[in-house]
């Protein structure tokens, strides 16, 4: 079965393809560069997923997915959400998480807490 995106570059001119194919290589070759939503969103495209598609295939509610994609932060994405999208992207984890967002992760881990300024790592009250 063909993807919108490819139901739609049949009618346009050889040229004009090679060109659209050519830039989604170079956004692919820069993924590796790309925050976790990015790679979503990117894969979402490629494949022609509405985020409705993509949350379905998943399994997740669309609203995570939704939020997932618009906030600048992915630390409040749950593991098992985490695990769904990179299963459904077929990679593994590692691939899926950018540096920032495994920091954040981290960061959020359960009884660590983050640090405010002004504040010696917790100990002072």
């Amino acid at each position: 079965m063909k993807s919108k995106i490819e139901m739609i570059l049949e009618f346009l001119p050889q040229e004009q393809r090679d060109e659209i194919e050519r830039g989604i290589r170079a956004m692919v070759e820069a993924s590796t560069q790309l925050r976790m939503r990015d790679k979503v969103r990117l894969y979402r495209l490629e494949h022609g997923l509405t985020q409705v598609d993509f949350a379905r295939l998943a399994n997740l509610d669309r609203g995570i997915l939704q939020r997932f994609e618009h906030e600048k932060s992915s630390a409040d994405v749950l593991l098992s959400n985490i695990l769904k999208i990179a299963h459904l992207m077929g990679c593994t984890i590692d691939e899926l998480l950018d540096e920032q967002t495994k920091a954040d992760l981290l960061a959020k881990q359960p009884g660590k807490k983050p640090s405010r300024k002004g504040e010696k790592n917790g100990s002072e009250k």
